[in-house]
């Protein structure tokens, strides 16, 4: 019974589910950049790096400390940036508000993950 107890603590420890949540996130940007209108090439690295950091946060590995440390920083002025354009250009369409949503829950994101590595920096170490 504590197996199955320690497994399901493990399953949902703060690194597996900001780890999924960077991979969703790095999926959705790649998603974004295939858009047809234009092409945002940063929205790609983003994504790309994202997802390299889910792997890494995952398997704990050394090199994610700091690749993780960077794209945080990253996307916090990647979506600081964004959210201030958006808000100028900001309607009462239902789209609009989501994108907001999307950028704020972004940029939580990205926040929760650099408290998450200034606490936990000596398991990566």
């Amino acid at each position: 019974m504590t197996a199955k107890k320690n497994r399901t603590a493990e399953i949902f420890a703060a690194s597996h589910i900001l780890s999924a949540l960077y991979f969703i996130a790095g999926v959705a940007l790649l998603a974004l950049m295939t858009q047809p209108k234009y092409m945002p090439i940063h929205l790609g690295i983003l994504g790309i790096l994202d997802i390299i950091v889910s792997y890494g946060i995952t398997k704990m590995r050394r090199w994610s400390l700091y690749v993780a440390a960077s794209t945080s920083v990253l996307s916090l002025v990647f979506g600081g940036v964004t959210l201030a354009a958006i808000v100028k250009l900001l309607s009462s369409d239902t789209v609009d508000i989501l994108i907001l949503l999307g950028i704020i829950a972004y940029i939580a994101l990205s926040v929760a993950m650099l408290i998450y590595l200034v606490l936990k920096r000596d398991e990566f170490l």
